[in-house]
């Protein structure tokens, strides 16, 4: 339920029930591959939007490959979206800087140069997942690779009209601002995911202007890149605090505060604040 509408003359201290809570799911696409990854090419000329399904963007500058030896690739999926892999499940990553918009295998690889994943890169031994990352280091796109022994299949082509998550949830208590508010969610302890929030590691801010309800924004899975009609994107250098008064809101009446953290294994937003004004 949406709560009721906060407002306070000096600085807005925020608490855990401002914060919206999520239940994600993230549907990552297998892709079928020949064991040999010294011919295997991997594409993502095709693909338009990220794991959030808002527009790619950004060009994609790093690939990362990494192997878990004996998990499937749901049970790497759910580790990811409820963070409870652990770093001894990773045998193996490897990683190509790139500059256009595929890359065979064979280019990656550790600082000293490629390595040759064939010893590893065979049918039933654990699951290989492909991260796409940004310039910024913000990964951008997932998909799982299936070495299957007897297939014929080297190039792989990354595509998707739609992200590879699902949100259900319920936004926090709305918070009432006007131009010169200030927030201070330093008082936070909860992350959308019920669980302790780590201030050191948020490390962007975005703002989405939205005009639907925020009810509808709910029922819509909290697609915020989707949904909303201005965006801005803050400089962080790991604040605790944002003041209106140094932004232009005059393109929307609701705005959604959305807090991330880059490095974190589950892509979906830390922090996520409605506000009114």
């Amino acid at each position: 339920m949406i709560g009721l509408l906060l407002s306070c003359a000096g600085p807005l201290q925020l608490d855990d029930d401002h914060n919206a809570r999520f239940e994600v799911e993230l549907e990552v696409d297998l892709h079928p591959v020949a064991e040999d990854p010294g011919a295997v090419v991997i594409d993502w000329s095709e693909l338009d939007v990220d794991l959030d399904g808002g527009a790619l963007s950004d060009p994609i500058v790093r690939l990362q490959l990494l192997f878990f030896p004996g998990l499937s690739a749901d049970e790497v999926a759910t580790g990811l979206v409820n963070e409870e892999l652990e770093q001894t499940e990773l045998a193996l990553a490897v990683a190509a800087d790139v500059e256009g918009s595929s890359v065979p295998l064979a280019e990656f690889g550790l600082l000293e140069g490629p390595v040759d994943l064939s010893e590893w890169f065979v049918e039933g031994e654990g699951t290989w997942m492909l991260v796409l990352e940004d310039e910024g280091g913000r990964v951008r796109w997932l998909s799982f690779l299936e070495p299957t022994a007897g297939s014929a299949q080297t190039q792989i082509t990354l595509s998707s009209d739609e992200g590879l998550l699902e949100v259900n949830g319920e936004l926090g208590e709305a918070v009432r601002v006007v131009e010169d508010s200030v927030l201070d969610w330093s008082g936070l302890r909860t992350d959308t995911l019920g669980r302790e929030l780590v201030h050191r590691k948020l490390d962007r801010a975005v703002l989405f202007g939205v005009e639907v309800e925020a009810a509808q924004l709910e029922t819509e899975g909290l697609r915020l890149e989707e949904l909303a009609v201005a965006r801005i994107e803050l400089g962080f250098d790991a604040r605790t605090s944002l003041d209106l008064a140094e932004l232009d809101l005059s393109d929307a009446d609701r705005w959604i505060l959305g807090l991330y953290c880059s490095t974190c294994v589950a892509p979906s937003p830390r922090v996520v604040l409605l506000l009114e004004r």
